[in-house]
This record gives structure tokens, C-alpha cells and sequence, in this order.
């Protein structure tokens, strides 16, 4: 019986020791959980800050895409008003070049025109000219028979009664040829009248494109034809026939003076 309990105390005394031993590691492990458990809290509150930084950051960069996709939308607004303007600056080109053409036909007939008037204008002239010679020639030739006229007056009234006037022909004829030369006198005055001064134009006489005549001191004022109103372009363009006819107004003038002396 001694020997059984002596047994028995050692196997309790060896239990007691081992639950000791156990009793320590289980302190030991308690401890490192308690370490773990900090380590695992400070580790989720590194964690949850991260996550609330990522989660600040997502919500800037959502920002920062909602204002792109926004400045998108404008862009893009932006893109369909300038394709528009485009379009409308494409047909107004279109509309231009159109009109550039008809233009060109326009000149291209009107020069067409101004030649063939030019042409004209020249045959006119000549005709004119060659008229003017002939009248000249006749005035010429009035002049003679005038002149004969006034000296067979003279001789009659030398040798019949001083009652006997022989002067009333040659007035006649006088008359008329002033009259003649006055009515030519006028009607070149109002060829050659200026459309912006009313004077005469007397030569250098200039033109627009479509030969209205601009007396000199009128034309360096203005810029277009106040008849036309089509632009002067380039250099002062003289008018050829109008200063023909000047020289021929000179011309019965001075005549007419002869006459009326």
C-alpha cells in the first residue's frame, strides 16, 4: 500500500508539473496572441488608412474622369460647331468661286463688248472725221462764195444808185452758216460736258472701263465712274474719240470766230 501511494504521489507530482509546463506555454502563448492581436490591429489600421487613401484617390481620379468626360462633351460640342462653321465656310467658298466665275465671264464679255465698241467707236470716227473734212471743205468754200458775194456787192453798189442794197444775201448766208457752226458748237459742248463739274472737258480727257468721259481735273478726285459706278482700275485711261472731238470743237470755234469778227 506504501509503495502504490508513493507511486501515485509521483505520477500526481508529475501531472502537476507538466500542468504547470502546460500552464506556462499557454501563458507564453497568450502573450505572443496578445502580440499578434496589436500587430494585427495596428496592421488593419495601416490597412484601413491605405484604404482610405486608395478610396480618396479613387473618388479624385472619378472626379477627374467625370470633368474629362465633361471637357470631352464640350470638345466635342466645340468639334460639331467648327464642322459647321467649316461647312458653312466651305459653301461660302463654293458660292465665291461661283461668282468669281460669272464674274470672269462678266469681264471677259464686257471686254469683248469694249473692243467691239472700240472697233465701232473707230469706224465712227473716221466717218466722223471724214464728215468734218467735208464740212470744213463746205465752210471753205461758203467762206469763197461769201467773200465773192461781198466783192460783187461792192462792185454793184459802186456802179447802181446808192438806193440799190445789195448787202442782204450775203447776210443771209452768213447768218446761216453762224447759225450752222453755233448749233455744232453746242452739240459738241454737250458730248464733251463732264458729269461730275458740268465744264467742257477739254483734252486730256479720261474714261472708266465703259469709255464715260472725266474731264482731267474731276478724274484724280474720285474712284469710280459717277455715271457707271464701276471702279477706275489701273492707270488713267484717255478717251481717244472724246479728244477728237475736242480738236474738232477747237476747230469750229475758232471758225466761228473767223465768222462772227
Amino acid at each position: 500500500a506504501q509503495a502504490e501511494w508513493e507511486n501515485k504521489k509521483v505520477g500526481f507530482e508529475k501531472l502537476q508539473r507538466e500542468q504547470e509546463q502546460i500552464e506556462n506555454e499557454i501563458k507564453g502563448k497568450e502573450a505572443l496572441l496578445g502580440e499578434h492581436e496589436v500587430k494585427v490591429n495596428e496592421m488593419i489600421a495601416l490597412k484601413a488608412k491605405e484604404i482610405d487613401k486608395s478610396l480618396g484617390l479613387i473618388a479624385d481620379i472619378k472626379d477627374e474622369k467625370q470633368e474629362g468626360l465633361k471637357q470631352i462633351g464640350d470638345l466635342e460640342k466645340e468639334i460639331l460647331k467648327l464642322n459647321s462653321k467649316i461647312s458653312a465656310v466651305e459653301d461660302e467658298k463654293v458660292k465665291l468661286n461661283t461668282n468669281t466665275e460669272q464674274v470672269t465671264d462678266q469681264i471677259e464679255k464686257i471686254e469683248k463688248k469694249r473692243k467691239k465698241l472700240e472697233k465701232h467707236i473707230e469706224l465712227e470716227m473716221d466717218t466722223m472725221k471724214a464728215e468734218g473734212e467735208k464740212i470744213q471743205e463746205n465752210i471753205e468754200k461758203l467762206g469763197s462764195e461769201l467773200a465773192e458775194n461781198c466783192r460783187k456787192a461792192e462792185n454793184l453798189a459802186t456802179l447802181e444808185t446808192p438806193k440799190a442794197v445789195v448787202e442782204p444775201k450775203p447776210k443771209e448766208n452768213t447768218s446761216r452758216m453762224t447759225d450752222f457752226l453755233a448749233q455744232s458748237i453746242k452739240e459738241k459742248e454737250v458730248d464733251l460736258e463732264c458729269p461730275v463739274c458740268f465744264e467742257t472737258a477739254s483734252i486730256p480727257i479720261f474714261m472708266c472701263s465703259e469709255m464715260h468721259l472725266i474731264c482731267n481735273r474731276c478724274r484724280p478726285k474720285i474712284r469710280e465712274c459717277p455715271e457707271c459706278r464701276l471702279p477706275y482700275t489701273g492707270a488713267a485711261k484717255r478717251h481717244r474719240f472724246a479728244e477728237k472731238t475736242a480738236g474738232e470743237l477747237g476747230k469750229l470755234r475758232k471758225e466761228y470766230e473767223n465768222l462772227t469778227a
